[in-house]
């Protein structure tokens, strides 16, 4: 019922302006609490608006206004995420940037701003509880599990039937850790490092 309600607010206009964005757009503007609608429109997007008038909606915007914005973007939301704040003020601070920032200088870049922070795949934001090591401690924490960072690089070097015998293998060295949190978080950034050389 909520998002039939949400679809009633748009204004009856073409997608093929960008209506449904600009339409959001002013509907955030005007809600009592912005941060938080903005917070339920990344979570239930694509539910609330259809992809495909979505995609035709940012089809309308000029390719100058999506490239300049699109940087931005990137970068706000990097640098909220690496803050890793309580869910509400990520919202807020992202709010505060298409809402006010001067470096967005129309409702048309705001409105794709507002689109690009829809597509961001990094999103829904969530709030993770981190562990941060100095490198002292992290240096530490490496060397006492040696043995199963070798184990692990053979793990992933070896060939497997199925992803899932490879998943068990991993688990299994993982499991074999002495029950301490901070030694399982430095043996999974291990894995992290090798998997990600291995993509590039």
């Amino acid at each position: 019922m909520a998002d039939r309600e949400r679809r009633a607010e748009l204004p009856d206009e073409p997608v093929t302006d960008g209506g449904l964005l600009f339409a959001q757009l002013r509907m955030l503007n005007e809600a009592g609490n912005p941060a938080e609608e903005l917070k339920k429109l990344c979570e239930t997007f694509p539910e609330i608006i259809s992809r495909g008038e979505f995609e035709e909606a940012i089809d309308s915007f000029s390719n100058d206004s999506l490239v300049s914005v699109a940087g931005l973007m990137k970068s706000v939301i990097a640098m909220q995420l690496l803050r890793n704040p309580d869910v509400a003020d990520f919202y807020n601070e992202i709010w505060r940037f298409i809402a006010s920032n001067e470096l967005l200088h129309d409702d048309e870049e705001r409105a794709a701003a507002l689109a690009l922070l829809l597509l961001d795949n990094r999103l829904p934001y969530c709030k993770y509880d981190l562990l941060t090591l100095d490198e002292e401690a992290f240096s530490s924490a490496i060397d006492s599990i040696q043995p199963q960072v070798f184990e692990l690089r053979r793990v992933l070097r070896r060939s497997f039937s199925q992803k899932t015998e490879e998943a068990s293998a991993l688990l299994s060295i993982i499991d074999s850790v002495d029950d301490d949190n901070v030694a399982r978080v430095v043996l999974f950034s291990a894995l992290l490092v090798e998997v990600r050389d291995e993509s590039e």
